[in-house]
């Protein structure tokens, strides 16, 4: 299955650099991943995997290191493969 990740991101407010680390490191870790950032909200700062909402910055206040999203991303491939087993 191929991992579906969208970042929603305040573009006025500069966020579009952690946006692109945030791609890196998906990238890097799952190659055939289809990441796509998005502008929207003021303070904006969305990250959902195949329909999971896995960071909210308008809900936490804070950013989220690419780490963490690379975590939650194996998380959820490795849970999405078994439950197609």
């Amino acid at each position: 299955m191929v991992l579906k990740v969208n970042i929603e991101y305040c573009s006025a407010c500069g966020y579009f650099p952690r946006m692109k680390e945030i791609e890196r490191a998906i990238q890097k870790e799952f190659p055939t991943a289809k990441v796509t950032g998005e502008g929207g909200r003021s303070k904006s700062f969305e990250v959902t995997i195949n329909g999971e909402l896995v960071h909210s910055k308008l809900t936490s206040g804070k950013f989220v290191n690419p780490p963490v999203i690379v975590e939650a991303a194996k998380a959820i491939a490795a849970k999405q493969a078994a439950a197609a087993e």
